[in-house]
């Protein structure tokens, strides 16, 4: 995006899109316990983190969390999701197995969506 940016500046055209940064602020719950309200256009969580380790949670609840991350329209890196995903799951640091674990589970969710664009009509 940088790069794109630059070369539209060059050309004296506006700058159309801003690239997404981990240090945005994290999407977190409001004080006081209150329900989770849609945040930037996403439906309410899938589920609310309980703060267990990474590991304990299964891989089908983190592809749900991700799919949910993503259901802003926002198009977003492994780096970058990983840097929303996991201050939104409670945690305030990456570590080696939450890397791990959350790159398996935005690897799942890709090969989900990559089915779900293919159409049923589709070879698989």
């Amino acid at each position: 995006m940088l790069a794109f940016n630059e070369a539209l500046s060059e050309l004296g055209a506006p700058r159309r899109f801003q690239p997404v940064t981990a240090t945005e602020a994290p999407l977190t719950d409001p004080p006081g316990g209150a329900s989770d309200p849609p945040s930037r256009g996403r439906g309410p969580k899938p589920f609310r983190p309980d703060g267990r380790p990474i590991t304990e949670y299964s891989e089908r609840d983190l592809v749900m969390f991700i799919e949910w991350i993503n259901s802003d329209g926002q198009l977003r890196t492994a780096g970058e999701i990983m840097a929303v995903v996991i201050p939104e799951l409670g945690y305030e640091r990456t570590s080696a197995p939450r890397r791990e674990v959350l790159g398996k589970a935005i690897a799942a969710y890709r090969r989900a969506a990559g089915q779900r664009g293919q159409g049923a009509s589709s070879p698989r």
